[in-house]
């Protein structure tokens, strides 16, 4: 047998043969590092000029292929938002409240109920109406016309005032022209509602309700035709008066209770958007809030000794104007919402408050009033992407920076697109949200 000894290397002066090398020709690099010799004999992804140059799986950056970037929701050649971190997780169901479900909000990655809204019933929509000619619907309102403590909605279609309660139209008023807006006032005093119609042919005209339906009234002229009408105790003498908002401004049509509408005034010059009456500071007069021009303001007393104008705030209210109590504490609160989806919202006293701002989205109508019979008025905000963001008034909750103006917050989606929404208010009885796109009519009911 032979026997084979190990070679001992630990010994051998290696520097001997690297001299002699280095003395008998160029000078050669000698890496100490022995793990870089692995890593260059593996074929990397190489250097690169644009994302064609790499193999698959990479992408280049600054001239170098690296690996893409791959998470629960695809591979990207970018780094991706971080918030899809979340969103892509299979452990995250949200990661923030628009990526819950209606009535939830989202809480650490999970959609929870809403503890604001618990108690609160789903709404169900019912299709009513729908309409194939005569132009679209619009102006859509509730009025108490029958005084029997129900409100019963009426709307407009071109020439035409309806009727729509019970799944049917009931033609209530043919005017001479396209009606533009129309309120519901007692104008004779017999405790009654009655109408007034803004047309397109620049006209105001009363209908007094008699037992046969409404009979028409002498028209007054504003030289414009009258795109909204308010109305409310303008001067203070206990009868209701009509505002009304052209291109040249807001019009006061004052009333004499017997059915008769004084010639107009101009009371306020400009050019606004929207128009609402309201009492403001208790003073036993109406004011005037306007909107327009980017800005929000108040007219205080608009008839007699009207007081100097109140400027609120900078902001836009081109998709409506809502004087109402939010919160619950008797006081009028005002919302202002531009077409944005950004809502101003005035709390207690409207001219010695801060607004609060308030997301609802894209808007392109709205509509305010006490649809869940809480004693809290809600706010409701359609948009162009068939949602509807509902507000439940606060009823005097908290939030961060005290008095919130709304307390639960839940978002309805729609088979339409809504342009013009109406509230059913009851007292002690929930009402319902008439909506419609001009072709179709829908209720939403608790």
């Amino acid at each position: 047998m032979t026997n084979k000894r190990a070679l001992d290397v630990s010994v051998w002066n290696l520097a001997l043969p690297l001299m002699a090398l280095a003395a008998c020709g160029p000078n050669v690099e000698v890496d100490s590092d022995p793990s870089s010799a692995s890593e260059s004999s593996e074929s990397g992804p190489g250097v690169c000029v644009t994302g064609s140059d790499c193999p698959s799986g990479y992408w280049c950056d600054a001239g170098e292929c690296v690996p893409e970037y791959c998470d629960g929701c695809g591979c990207y050649s970018a780094p991706p938002p971080p918030e899809n971190r979340f969103r892509c997780s299979p452990y995250y169901e949200c990661y923030s409240d628009e990526d819950c479900g209606e009535g939830e909000i989202c809480d650490y990655g999970s959609c929870e109920l809403d503890p604001v809204c618990e108690g609160i019933p789903q709404l169900t929509e019912q299709l009513v109406l729908a309409f194939d000619g005569g132009g679209p619907l619009t102006a859509l309102r509730y009025a108490d016309l029958e005084a029997g403590g129900a409100p019963e909605l009426i709307g407009v279609q071109d020439n035409l005032v309806l009727g729509l309660d019970g799944g049917v139209s009931t033609i209530l008023i043919v005017a001479d022209a396209p009606v533009l807006d129309v309120i519901a006032i007692d104008l004779d005093g017999d405790l009654v509602l009655d109408l007034v119609t803004a047309d397109a042919s620049s006209m105001l005209r009363g209908w007094v309700r008699e037992a046969d339906g409404f009979v028409a009234l002498e028209t007054a002229s504003l030289g414009h035709p009258a795109r909204q009408l308010a109305a409310g105790d303008v001067d203070g003498d206990g009868i209701v008066d009509v505002l009304s908002l052209t291109d040249e401004g807001a019009w006061w049509l004052r009333s004499d209770g017997a059915g008769a509408l004084a010639p107009a005034e101009l009371v306020r010059e400009g050019a606004f958007d929207r128009i609402a009456a309201a009492h403001v500071d208790e003073d036993g007069r109406i004011d005037l809030i306007y909107a327009g021009g980017g800005e929000v303001g108040v007219m205080l007393a608009v008839g007699l000794l009207a007081h100097p104008l109140e400027q609120l705030g900078p902001v836009f209210g081109n998709a409506g104007l809502h004087p109402a109590d939010f919160d619950g504490d008797g006081e009028i609160d005002l919302a202002a919402i531009a077409g944005d989806g950004a809502a101003n919202v005035w709390l207690d006293s409207i001219l010695l408050s801060g607004a609060a701002i308030v997301d609802v989205g894209s808007a392109l109508s709205s509509a305010s009033g006490d649809f869940d019979a809480d004693g809290y008025a809600d706010l409701v905000v359609g948009g162009p992407d068939s949602q509807l963001d509902i507000r439940h008034g606060a009823g005097g909750s908290q939030d961060d920076e005290g008095r919130a103006p709304f307390g639960c917050q839940r978002k309805h989606t729609l088979p339409l697109v809504p342009t013009a929404i109406a509230i059913g208010e009851q007292i002690g009885v929930p009402g319902p949200i008439a909506v419609t796109d001009g072709a179709q009519l829908y209720l939403l009911t608790r």
